[in-house]
């Protein structure tokens, strides 16, 4: 798959991948602001310095290049560990129709990548 790396959890997504470097809001106990590094219209994967337990609800906010940004709520689907960093999958919940859109345009341009 083009554009995107395997994870341990790559074979259970429905939602193709695409490789990101944008911002994403996190709200959780509190906001923080981390780093995606995978996007797809079902989720997500960010790093962060916190590790945040399965199942944790979150509210993100993806800050596009366009300086769009979509609100979108979650889960966190799985966590691991690389180095001293937390790598964090997102599971989203109900996706706008709007926010849909969005990412499938922002997922296409990165495709074409």
């Amino acid at each position: 798959m083009a554009g995107s790396k395997e994870t341990p959890y790559s074979k259970l997504r429905r939602h193709t991948r695409v490789q990101a470097d944008i911002p994403v809001g996190v709200t959780s106990d509190r906001y923080r602001v981390h780093s995606a590094l995978e996007v797809s219209e079902g989720g997500l994967l960010f790093t962060s310095s916190k590790a945040y337990a399965v199942g944790t609800p979150l509210e993100l906010s993806l800050m596009l290049p366009n300086e769009k940004i979509l609100t979108v709520n979650g889960e966190v689907a799985y966590v691991f560990r690389q180095r001293e960093t937390y790598h964090v999958g997102v599971r989203f919940f109900g996706p706008s129709e709007e926010v849909q859109a969005m990412l499938r345009i922002y997922i296409q341009k990165e495709k074409r990548r």
